[in-house]
């Protein structure tokens, strides 16, 4: 038993005058700090100027756009600016670009040629 008494003591002794005190409650591993960097994406907007609305084509099955001299349906997608035909309809169309949805109206391309 003595020599058992004797071991507990001596490491007891030990933990106390060695290092410095620590807390027991602390975490024996560092915390490391995560750095959240926040990637804020500076969304581009769709240049409209570019894309030249030049007629609607109603058929019984669906609609048409023609555009840049390319005929288009819903859906489609036109290359060269990178968006999306959402919706086509007697006055224009709707067009999504990442997450914003633009209008592009026969009405005001036709005014636009008149000036």
């Amino acid at each position: 038993m003595r020599p058992f008494l004797c071991t507990v003591i001596l490491l007891m002794l030990g933990l106390c005058l060695g290092k410095e005190k620590r807390n027991p409650f602390m975490p024996v591993l560092p915390k490391h700090k995560k750095v959240i960097k926040k990637v804020i994406k500076e969304e581009k907007k769709l240049d409209t100027k570019s894309i030249k609305l030049e007629g609607i084509v109603w058929g019984e099955d669906k609609a048409c756009a023609i555009i840049n001299g390319e005929v288009y349906t819903k859906g489609d997608r036109i290359e060269e600016v990178g968006a999306e035909i959402l919706e086509i309809n007697k006055n224009g169309i709707s067009l999504k670009y990442g997450k914003r949805i633009y209008e592009i109206n026969m009405e005001l391309e036709l005014r636009k040629e008149r000036q």
